[in-house]
């Protein structure tokens, strides 16, 4: 099949799921409100009843999840809470490396949503205090690089982009001879974050990456103030290159989603690794549910629900559960982008 024509073939993802029992017919629609990225959210404005005791269905807790993927689970407790109004979730946003050392090092923090499992020394640690990490995948996730709308550079091979990262490549006429741009600025949402310590482990094997990262100053911002500076950078800089989760930008039906992609493009990356069925597909790939499901899509990253529960309550029997089915938690993981761990999403082709 020509590549050409392949390029110019539109992609639209389609989801199935093979095996679905009680399946509700009720529509599940994710709330776009914002909230504050840095504090603990609840529930927004909703009124909830207090909790008499802790069951599957009721109960308090906290929990700590790394911020990239605030928007999956805000819509993941909105829609959690509003059929359980017993079960009150505070949700606190950080790093990933940040979440995991909080529940490990703190008991009231019930659970966390990171990129990676626990390490040996987590685990021991765990042991000490007479429970254990019980991890759970969630999805498939995938980190996005943007530019500004005026660079037309938006197709980088792998080794193109590890040399960006390691600071071999440090202008864009190694990348296009005939680009009218000077240096390639990079950036990173903050020191720490998953997407940062993804490219650096999966690309560089723990060599730091050269970049920059963006003020910060601005606490009242509905998006973490990490993403909204790269985004800022993003806006104003032709030269620039973002790194940011696809949670930010996958979901079609979020206002936020959509005018992040309307104001910047998501770059196509080469994945020499590619198996023969990604070709028809083309040769450079963004990041599309079907496409990181094939694995043509070269940055994918698992997402982990780990618990720190010796028995089924709230967080164990309840929320956990409510995640992993295809008919509750996983729809929701599969409209908003990534691909669920439960679930088979295909692709359909239609032509231009």
């Amino acid at each position: 099949m020509n590549i050409q024509k392949n390029l110019r073939t539109a992609f639209f993802i389609l989801a199935i799921f093979a095996g679905l029992v009680a399946c509700s017919d009720k529509t599940i629609e994710e709330s776009d409100a914002g909230g504050d990225a840095q504090s603990a959210q609840t529930a927004g404005d909703k009124k909830y009843l207090a909790p008499r005791s802790e069951t599957s269905i009721s109960g308090e807790i906290h929990i700590a999840a790394d911020e990239t993927f605030q928007p999956i689970i805000r819509s993941m407790i909105d829609t959690y809470q509003n059929k359980y109004p017993q079960a009150i979730i505070h949700v606190h946003y950080m790093s990933g490396e940040e979440a995991i050392q909080a529940m490990v090092e703190n008991d009231s923090i019930r659970m966390v949503i990171a990129t990676r499992q626990l390490a040996d020394d987590e685990e021991a640690s765990l042991k000490a205090q007479g429970t254990s990490g019980k991890t759970q995948k969630l999805a498939t996730d995938a980190i996005a690089l943007v530019i500004n709308k005026t660079n037309k550079d938006s197709v980088f091979t792998l080794d193109q982009l590890k040399g960006i990262l390691a600071g071999e490549i440090t202008s864009w006429k190694q990348i296009n001879k005939n680009s009218p741009l000077g240096e390639i600025q990079l950036f990173f949402d903050k020191p720490g974050s998953s997407t940062y310590q993804y490219l650096r482990d999966s690309l560089l094997k723990g060599q730091s990456p050269v970049g920059f990262f963006p003020d910060t100053t601005n606490k009242s911002r509905k998006i973490p103030a990490g993403l909204a500076g790269v985004r800022a950078e993003v806006l104003s800089r032709p030269n620039a290159i973002g790194v940011i989760g696809l949670a930010w930008i996958s979901d079609s039906d979020s206002q936020r989603a959509v005018g992040f992609k309307k104001d910047m493009v998501v770059c196509k990356i080469e994945n020499p690794y590619a198996s023969k069925n990604c070709r028809s597909y083309g040769v450079a790939f963004q990041p599309y549910q079907g496409l990181m499901k094939l694995k043509c899509y070269p940055l994918n990253r698992s997402v982990y629900a780990i618990s720190r529960e010796t028995r089924k309550g709230l967080v164990g029997g309840g929320f956990i559960n409510f995640m992993i089915r295809p008919e509750t938690g996983q729809r929701l993981i599969l409209k908003a982008g990534l691909v669920p761990a439960f679930g088979v999403p295909r692709i359909v082709q239609f032509p231009n």
